[in-house]
Order: C-alpha cells, then structure tokens, then sequence
C-alpha cells in the first residue's frame, strides 16, 4: 500500500515537523494493520511495559548465564573456533540485542494477553519448540553447523522463550 513512497523519502507535511518516513514507517504500517480491522483482538493499551523491560533484561541475563563459561561458553566458543581473547563485543551490540529482545518481548505480550504464567510458560515452549528452534535447525543444517552448537543455540532460545512467556503472561 505505501509502496509508492520511496524508503527515504520524505513527505514535506512531516518532514517541515522533523519526520522522515523510515522514522515512522513502523507506526504507519501498525495504523494500517488496525484500521483495516487486522490484529484488532490485541490490545497495545493493556500492555505492561515494566514487564516487557524486565524480559529484555532477562533476555540478556539468560543469555549472559548461559554463554557463561560456568554453562555452556566454553563448548560454544569450541565449535565456533573462537578463543575468549578473540571476543571483544561491542557496547552496540549488546544494546542493539536487548532492543531485539524487548521487540520479542512486545510480540508475545500481545499475544499472551490474559493467559497465566503457566499458560504462558507453555506458550513459550510451543513457539519456541514449533516454530524458532525448527527454523534455527534448518538454518544450521545448511551452514553445515555441528549438532552440538544447535542444541546449545537452539536450548538458549528455548529457555528464553519460555522464561518470556512465564513471566509476560504472569505479570499482565
């Protein structure tokens, strides 16, 4: 529908107000999808923003402990070939990943509205188990990955998706 406008173009009634497209972009196609009577069971009022907070820093807390080398660092850098000196990660990188987990985090929120902790647990684990961890696999199988850094990738994912779920359905 908005195909017309190029992806930096700027349209003179919101860039005279600072506004570029790619800046609004993302509210426009939200608009889009609520007006045209799509995704209107989800109520974006009703969410709890601290918990959504909390599960990005949970994300990157998971993450932290299980690519610690206490769990799983250790054998993880092995399969890659990478050695501890070698990893030197960007502050940028670490915010760009809680930027993603909250984005996660907002998706599952919308659609656990109204479930309990429980539910949400097991929500997690269906998604994570039906639909993330099979498209990980897939993609590992082509990189020609070991089985071994799948189940640790993969377990990763697992555990966040249900430690979100638990808690974005607990916490509404």
């Amino acid at each position: 529908m908005l195909a017309f406008i190029p992806a930096y173009s700027c349209i003179p009634a919101w860039c005279d107000r600072g506004f570029h497209f790619e800046q609004i972009a993302p509210g426009i196609v939200i608009t889009l999808l609520l007006n045209l009577n799509i995704m209107t069971h989800f109520n974006f009022a009703d969410l709890n923003i601290w918990a959504i907070l909390v599960a990005g820093v949970l994300n990157m807390l998971i993450g932290a402990t299980w690519y610690s080398e206490a769990l799983f660092g250790k054998k993880w850098m092995a399969f890659l070939g990478f050695k501890k000196e070698e990893l030197n990660p960007s502050p940028g990188l670490f915010v760009f990943v809680f930027f993603l987990g909250l984005l996660v985090a907002v998706i599952m929120a919308l659609f656990l509205q109204g479930a309990s902790a429980l539910e949400g647990l097991v929500y997690g684990a269906v998604v994570g188990l039906g639909l993330v961890v099979p498209t990980m696999i897939t993609h590992a199988l082509y990189e020609q990955r070991k089985g071994g850094l799948m189940l640790i990738t993969t377990g990763h994912v697992l555990v966040n998706f249900m430690a979100y779920g638990a808690l974005l359905a607990g916490w509404q």
